[in-house]
């Protein structure tokens, strides 16, 4: 007997064969007639990432131009900024590669996820990426 197919996003499955699958770990909730399987992360802090980050190059861009014409030079605090950019570079970039473990995690504390074979890879991802993110 070969390996039930991949579970897609929002199907039920009734059967332990079907739960118990190399998707097994996407389950989100268990009803009383079968099983949901959730679907991928939501987009919208991605969404929130991007445009923060899009913003903050902005008003530097915009800054510095200003800088530049007023006084003809940049001044010190301008490159403590450029400082600032850069760790915030390093803290969105931190965020979007571990973004799925960070949300993951608080679903599975809450019980709307069921833990699977990579349970600890997961915990271990997000706690790392959190304490990175709380170093920068």
């Amino acid at each position: 007997m070969g390996s039930p197919p991949p579970l897609s996003a929002g199907t039920f499955v009734a059967t332990p064969d079907q739960l118990v699958s190399q998707n097994a770990f996407r389950v989100s909730c268990c009803l009383p007639l079968g099983v949901y399987v959730s679907r991928d992360i939501n987009p919208l802090p991605q969404v929130v990432l991007w445009v923060g980050l899009g913003l903050c190059l902005t008003t530097f861009v915009v800054r510095s131009y200003i800088r530049i014409v007023c006084f003809g030079r940049l001044l010190a605090e301008d490159y403590l900024m450029v400082a600032a950019f850069l760790i915030l570079v390093a803290i969105v970039s931190v965020s979007l590669v571990f973004l799925g473990d960070m949300f993951w995690m608080p679903e599975l504390q809450n019980g709307r996820v069921m833990p699977g074979l990579d349970v600890f890879d997961r915990m271990r991802n997000a706690l790392r990426s959190v304490g990175v993110i709380a170093i920068l």
